[in-house]
């Protein structure tokens, strides 16, 4: 699992490019490997995987809820996954934003914060049914409840307001006159619906664009998803991947630039670096083993002896923008 994870954080997708780059002897090391996986036990650990992805991207869920992670705003979306061509689960699907059709699948994933994902069900199209729509609203309430919900119009459904309201949470969707002779004079559905479970509430105009405008984050979201393009199984892992980043980076601080003297006296820019704390080692690959990290390969001598647990991780400089 982490040597997916790493290679997912570096954009590496797909059997053979992940087969090939844990070849590399530190990075194969500092996975906790005893030797470099071929190409065969790659793809065998993806089918194996498949069977249980779920409980673990929804144990990482549960474990960020605990540490305090989760934001008052949740956002919920559906995105495109593409499959290879092989992947006989997935089906011929409308993308009606990209007015084109792709082998895939949908995905309607809610999220919240710095693209923490905490619920998503993948679906034979982009755009979900109705039924899904309120399962994965649901999935994420059970977790913990915000104030609000954001959707777009997509979202601009009855039910849908009508249960978050009825449960306390305000829904934040743009009204869709469709199908109507009389269209309200409204921005969002709220405004028409809050009367209905609240005679005493009012929400501003101003307010309800400021939370709208925090959708942008399932989208960040949905992008980490549709970045690896290749069906259900390695789009699930993207989305561990997000959790455990948020975790790791709270159980040690949160993200830190490390500057050695020589970025500090010259022109480069220091690599952010996550790194996984024992808890985490054992959930992802099993006690006893190192731990993943993110590294650049100018670090090797320190990397092997962390790799072995001697040392810490410390982070390396490279020119550019910081990861």
């Amino acid at each position: 699992m982490r040597g997916f994870l790493y290679c997912y954080y570096h954009d590496i997708y797909g059997i053979r490019p992940v087969e090939r780059e844990l070849q590399n002897t530190v990075v194969w090391l500092s996975c906790g490997f005893d030797r470099p996986p071929s190409r065969d036990a790659v793809d065998r650990f993806l089918t194996d995987l498949e069977h249980v992805v779920d409980e673990v991207f929804n144990h990482l869920v549960e474990q960020v809820a605990c540490r305090g992670l989760l934001d008052l705003t949740y956002c919920i979306d559906s995105t495109d996954v593409r499959a290879m061509p092989a992947d006989q689960d997935a089906s011929k699907c409308y993308d009606p934003t990209a007015e084109e059709y792709y082998h895939g699948y949908g995905c309607t994933i809610v999220s919240t914060g710095s693209k923490i994902p905490i619920a998503a069900e993948f679906t034979e199209s982009k755009q979900a049914p109705e039924e899904t729509a309120m399962r994965v609203t649901c999935d994420a309430l059970a977790v913990e409840q915000p104030i609000w919900m954001v959707g777009d119009s997509a979202y601009d459904t009855l039910d849908w307001h009508d249960h978050l309201l009825t449960g306390g949470v305000v829904p934040v969707a743009p009204y869709n006159a469709r199908n109507t002779d009389e269209p309200k004079d409204i921005e969002y559905r709220v405004e028409d619906r809050i009367d209905e479970h609240s005679e005493d509430v009012h929400l501003k105009q101003s307010t309800l664009d400021e939370t709208y405008n925090r959708r942008t984050g399932v989208e960040r979201t949905n992008a980490s998803v549709k970045d690896c393009g290749l069906g259900r199984t390695q789009a699930f892992v993207a989305l561990c991947l997000r959790l455990v980043v948020a975790i790791t980076n709270y159980e040690r601080g949160d993200i830190r630039e490390v500057r050695s003297s020589q970025c500090e006296n010259s022109s480069m820019t220091p690599t952010k670096y996550v790194y996984i704390s024992p808890i985490y080692r054992k959930l992802l690959i099993g006690a006893g083993n190192s731990s993943l990290n993110m590294y650049g390969s100018s670090e090797n001598n320190r990397i092997l002896k962390w790799a072995t647990g001697t040392t810490s991780p410390i982070t390396h400089c490279h020119s550019g923008t910081a990861h």
